[in-house]
């Protein structure tokens, strides 16, 4: 059975942008700025790509609407947190951060889904396809929520380091991921306006409960970062 003949793909994937705007009103300025398309050829459930393009894979959509049982509203609640996950890449300059460390891509990418995925915000739900969540945990690690994703990936480094020395296994270098990387400019608009919706009082609560208010003054510090507000204007 075709995709197409089973569910208005791209339909439920727009609807589920939405939902995740609803969810989490500070990336609505990201989420809006992210064009999407749709591509069988995708080898990977989603993903988000330098010019910040959002990609869904429309095969594995159908089958995570075959594992909802036709559920259209979990089917939503899922892709929105897929959604979520790859803006969130891009609006906590995982790519950057990853390039200042000379990080290990496959363990930086691990460590940063950890960052991201620790945290689920409410009317969401982990993409399943019966089984466990599709999610890089910190728990499944052994490792603790809350942390950011430098953090883990010394955790990971050093763990990879111990087993390099008990078997002699060097630790491979696989490819990293892209993330958006929008015209300088327009990366900042959308930054600053994330960053806006942040600290106004309708959101002020509604961002990850990581120790108190610490992941969203460091979040607002990383937004406000290269943002010159008086100097340039936009404002």
């Amino acid at each position: 059975m075709k995709h197409e003949d089973a569910l208005p793909i791209e339909e439920w994937v727009r609807a589920a942008r939405v939902h995740a705007a609803e969810c989490v009103g500070w990336f609505a300025p990201a989420l809006y700025a992210a064009p999407l398309h749709l591509s069988d050829a995708l080898p990977a459930p989603a993903a988000i790509d330098r010019y910040g393009r959002v990609y869904f894979n429309p095969q594995w959509v159908a089958r995570l609407y075959e594992a909802c049982g036709h559920d259209r509203h979990a089917l939503v609640r899922q892709l929105a947190q897929v959604w979520y996950h790859e803006v969130a890449h891009w609006l906590r300059e995982h790519e950057a951060r990853a390039n200042a460390l000379h990080a290990d891509a496959r363990l930086w990418n691990l460590a940063a889904d950890m960052e991201i995925n620790d945290y689920l915000p409410d009317e969401m739900a982990y993409p399943s396809l019966g089984g466990e969540p599709l999610a890089v945990l910190p728990r499944r690690y052994n490792l603790p929520d809350g942390e950011i994703a430098e953090w883990y990936y010394q955790r990971l480094v050093e763990r990879a380091q111990q087993v390099q020395l008990a078997t002699g296994t060097i630790v491979g270098v696989a490819p990293h991921a892209q993330q958006a990387n929008l015209p300088h400019r327009d990366a900042l608009a959308v930054r600053g306006q994330a960053c806006d919706c942040l600290e106004s009082a309708p959101f002020a609560g509604r961002v990850p409960p990581v120790r108190g208010s610490a992941q969203r003054t460091a979040v607002r510090r990383r937004l406000r970062a290269d943002c010159e507000w008086n100097a340039s204007g936009w404002r």
